[in-house]
């Protein structure tokens, strides 16, 4: 039994839409494939950028710690002089 010319027309002109539609999907998961790869490496790098910048804080919290007790001394040290420039004055 053959086939009528008219069902190869009909089965051609479904086949080849179905075709192009799995070809642009695809293509179109290809992209979303690396669309997703692109983020995760920019998370990846961000996380590591936010790691290094929340280390600086840290030393930075930490060197302001070291100037306040220095300004602590030095505020001391103003005042005792303060006292003694006070008593030079009064003795005088």
């Amino acid at each position: 039994m053959q086939i009528p010319d008219w069902a190869w027309k009909f089965i051609s002109v479904l086949v080849i839409p179905i075709m192009v539609w799995a070809i642009a999907t695809h293509v179109a998961v290809g992209q979303h494939d690396v669309r997703l790869l692109r983020v995760e490496q920019s998370q990846e790098k961000d996380s590591q950028k936010m790691d290094s910048q929340k280390d600086m804080v840290g030393a930075m919290q930490k060197d302001m710690a070291v100037m306040k007790n220095d300004m602590q001394y030095l505020r001391q040290d103003m005042n005792e002089i303060k006292t003694l420039l006070k008593e030079e004055r009064n003795a005088k």
